[in-house]
């Protein structure tokens, strides 16, 4: 299978979640980002939870730390291209960009429309803890 089956295959896997029975931790090293089932399966099934990883860095970023429209909700678009390279689009609205990173190269398959995830806040009391974090999931399941 191609990176472009695998793309259009994976886009058929993940429009079967809709909302999510549960919450995961996406990382050690950013313990208040969460998954959802559906971007759990994902970094299951592609072993990208680089890309989450990614996401949780950016954070920090002070486009992104500091813009006022992101304090509640993002869009992260990933576009893979041919060469297998990538870029990270982060939006607070549609066409809106506030940050784009560069990925010099992905193993992540080539999908005919973008990746789109979204980010939002989240009080972590919903899974039991203390402080406010961020949950990634998938358009269908918002």
């Amino acid at each position: 299978m191609n990176r472009i089956e695998m793309g259009e295959a994976l886009g058929i896997d993940l429009a079967e979640f809709t909302g999510t029975t549960s919450y995961h931790r996406c990382s050690p090293y950013f313990p208040n980002v969460l998954l959802t089932d559906g971007t759990r399966y994902m970094g299951d099934k592609l072993g990208c939870f680089w890309l989450f990883d990614l996401i949780g860095l950016l954070q920090k970023t002070p486009r992104i730390a500091k813009h006022p429209e992101l304090q509640r909700l993002q869009f992260w678009h990933l576009l893979v291209a041919d060469d297998a390279s990538a870029k990270l689009n982060c939006e607070w609205d549609k066409d809106e960009l506030v940050y784009s990173h560069e990925i010099p190269f992905t193993d992540f398959p080539t999908t005919p429309e973008p990746l789109c995830l979204y980010s939002q806040r989240l009080d972590l009391r919903v899974v039991g803890e203390k402080g406010i974090g961020w949950v990634i999931h998938l358009p269908s399941e918002y």
